[in-house]
């Protein structure tokens, strides 16, 4: 029986499933993943997409790591003490850790609380630029490395070998969860410095304290090993991706006519045809393995708000009121937008969604400001096989405010090529955030983002909002502000998530398993 377990932090909000997952392919305890590239960089406090936070998951260990239900549970610290005012963590050590280097060979260097502040300081180092800076942030003086300031400002010290205080600017219920990021994990600063600047990108270079060591890293494949107890998974694999279908749950064989490449293959053939023990999924239920559900993407129609009349706000605001009194005919696996941020990534928001508007008074109002009688010409980018949905708002814009938008179809990949570009109107398409910040998917409709928007009262609520510690008091507040100012301006109208599925057959438990990003956690794996 799968056991799943959703756990929000604020900005690691984030889905983890401790479930009964299959595996296929290769040995009685060897997990294999594909993913569109090999890993090329094993340095935890860089670690972004989604093959190098899988790998330095397994390499390395921190204070805290997730257990098969998805709690923090102590990992390297063998004790953690909380003072009465919730600003100041202490951690005892445990005794006697190393670093492994390939093949699990003794790297010559043990694990000390030194380490953890080394790590934690380049979080915040200007130079280090990493992604981890924001969900750390609560750690006092960590504004002031990310401005160039004093290192040794940040509340984090090591009293002796073993111990560690972190000292926060304010309490942090979350901050267990935030431990358990690659970002928090320990760097040796003799051995980083004596990479010359290549930690993490080869062999040579990379040296880890997880349960997992670096067997084997080639152009098709990174390979980890543990010395394996029981039916625990003992290696992983994770490989690059031939042939992989391009359209979800597709159909597909090994191999094709004579002299034609072979069949792409979709995730179920992949798990059955024992080329992977789990993969992501897009098409609708029924798969006849374990399915495994999240939802992280919001779909809706975009503006481009920087030219055009689209640069109107009240004529977004007219089209926008439209389209959210529509009940719309939904693709299977799909529901009803209530905000921009999808399901789980739910920070407390709720429905962020505008209140309703006569579209006709706004329509009229935008007119006069344009200096127009009637707008017309303006296209409509959808992914294929979306017109029909499409259609239904495009009626209704005719028949309340007797505008009528061309329709172009485009396979999905260009039209994401076309909005990046900036070369749109308006567009229907999916959202997901950059990480599982809430902030991170606002800042895609900002300025630099893909509407373009310059809006004042947005810029200061979204900055407002990053100025508080992810998961501490106040920032669910501010992000939700930061939302609804957001979309008070249209930029983008939410229509309906999308739920996915990690896809398995049975025979494994306890993984670990977060959408974002996507990564997994093999460490209390086991084969039935």
């Amino acid at each position: 029986m799968s056991r799943i377990r959703r756990i929000c932090i604020g900005i690691w909000a984030g889905l983890f499933f401790a479930a009964g997952l299959a595996g296929c392919g290769g040995s009685a305890n060897s997990f294999t993943w594909r993913a569109a590239r090999v890993p090329n960089n094993l340095d935890p406090q860089l670690a972004a997409e989604s093959p190098e936070i899988i790998a330095v998951t397994h390499l390395f260990s921190g204070l805290y790591r997730l257990d098969a239900e998805g709690t923090p549970r102590l990992d390297c610290a063998e004790s953690a003490e909380v003072s009465a005012d919730g600003l100041v963590w202490t951690f005892r050590l445990k005794a006697g850790m190393r670093y492994a280097s390939r093949r699990g060979e003794d790297a010559g260097y043990a694990v000390t609380a030194e380490d953890f502040v080394f790590g934690l300081r380049r979080v915040f180092l200007p130079e280090t630029a990493s992604p981890y800076a924001e969900a750390l942030g609560g750690i006092l003086g960590s504004e002031t490395l990310l401005e160039g300031g004093d290192p040794s400002a940040l509340g984090v010290r090591a009293p002796d070998e073993l111990t560690l205080e972190i000292t926060l600017r304010e309490p942090d219920e979350h901050l267990p969860e935030k431990l358990c990021l690659p970002g928090a994990m320990p760097c040796d600063e003799e051995f980083f410095e004596s990479t010359g600047g290549a930690y993490g990108l080869s062999t040579n270079t990379t040296i880890g304290n997880g349960s997992f060591y670096l067997y084997n890293w080639t152009e098709s494949g990174l390979f980890l090993r543990r010395t394996a107890a029981g039916g625990q998974i003992g290696s992983l694999r994770i490989v690059l991706a031939q042939n992989d279908a391009t359209a979800p749950g597709s159909a597909g064989s090994d191999a094709g006519p004579a002299g034609q490449q072979p069949a792409a293959q979709g995730p179920v053939e992949l798990i059955t045809n024992g080329k992977c023990d789990a993969a992501l999924y897009e098409g609708p239920p029924g798969t006849g393995l374990t399915e495994l559900p999240y939802t992280t993407t919001t779909w809706g129609l975009v503006f481009r708000c920087d030219e055009g009349p689209l640069a109107n706000a009240r004529l977004r605001r007219a089209l926008g009121a439209t389209a959210y009194g529509l009940v719309l005919d939904l693709p299977a696996g799909c529901a009803p937008a209530e905000g921009l941020t999808p399901p789980d990534m739910d920070y407390g928001a709720g429905r962020t969604l505008p209140a309703p508007e006569d579209p006709a008074p706004l329509y009229r109002e935008a007119l006069a400001e344009l200096g127009m009688a009637q707008i017309s010409g303006l296209t409509v980018l959808v992914p294929q096989g979306y017109a029909q949905l499409f259609g239904q708002i495009n009626q209704e814009w005719q028949r309340q405010l007797s505008l009528f938008c061309k329709v172009q179809e485009l396979p999905l990949e260009e039209l994401l090529e076309r909005l990046a570009a900036g070369d749109y109107e308006i567009a229907l398409a999916p959202f997901a955030p950059e990480s599982s910040s809430p902030a991170s998917l606002l800042r895609q409709f900002g300025p630099d983002g893909v509407c373009a928007l310059h809006t004042p009262g947005f810029l200061q609520a979204l900055a407002e909002a990053e100025d508080f510690a992810p998961g501490s008091g106040g920032w669910a507040g501010a992000i939700q502000a930061a939302e609804r100012a957001l979309l008070a301006e249209c930029p983008v109208l939410p229509l309906f998530y999308q739920t996915k599925a990690l896809l398995v057959a049975p025979g494994i438990e306890g993984i670990v398993f977060s959408p974002f990003a996507p990564s997994i956690d093999l460490t209390w794996a086991v084969r039935g």
